[in-house]
């Protein structure tokens, strides 16, 4: 029950925001510059929500989703999700890794993350996502549930994280 409410309780906190916020870090091990943004509600409906931050290490773009309680499976590296935009066109994203989905009672969740190309990310920019085609172990499954007020969340953070827009604050722990 604690596990249930802890994650409510995130998704709430994490819908609150409309700002894109910046964090920057240098991995002590690699040296690897690591900038990433603060998660957003790409929509939300009673005890389930998807939300989405952006990373990017070295010259790697990581898209990110979590999604509470939804119907995902595990991915493997590699494996295809499509970002379906507003005009039609669509964006190829690929697993990072092998990743999976967690049960707590009735809920489930999952963060996946996935590459994205910068040249689809810059194509992104322009024209509103407005779903994404997830493909996973058991074929694959559709989310339209981008609310319209919630379509500028993604290339609002491509931006952000390619230097083209400032953020709202900007946390440099590359000393912690």
């Amino acid at each position: 029950m604690k596990k249930i409410l802890f994650i409510v309780s995130f998704t709430l906190v994490c819908s609150v925001s409309f700002s894109q916020n910046l964090y920057k870090k240098v991995d002590a091990f690699t040296k690897a510059t690591i900038l990433s943004t603060k998660q957003e509600t790409l929509y939300d409906v009673l005890l389930g929500s998807m939300n989405f931050y952006m990373r990017k290490v070295d010259n790697t773009y990581i898209l990110g989703f979590l999604k509470i309680n939804g119907s995902m499976y595990s991915v493997a590296e590699g494996d295809k999700g499509i970002i379906l935009c507003k005009s039609g066109n669509t964006y190829d994203i690929f697993s990072r890794a092998f990743q999976q989905w967690e049960g707590y009672g009735n809920l489930q969740s999952f963060i996946h993350e996935y590459k994205a190309s910068e040249e689809d990310l810059k194509k992104m920019i322009d024209d509103e996502p407005i779903g994404v085609r997830f493909y996973n172990v058991r074929g694959s499954y559709d989310e339209f549930g981008i609310k319209e007020r919630r379509r500028s969340v993604i290339p609002n953070h491509i931006k952000v994280i390619m230097g083209l827009k400032e953020p709202d604050n900007k946390e440099d722990s590359s000393n912690q």
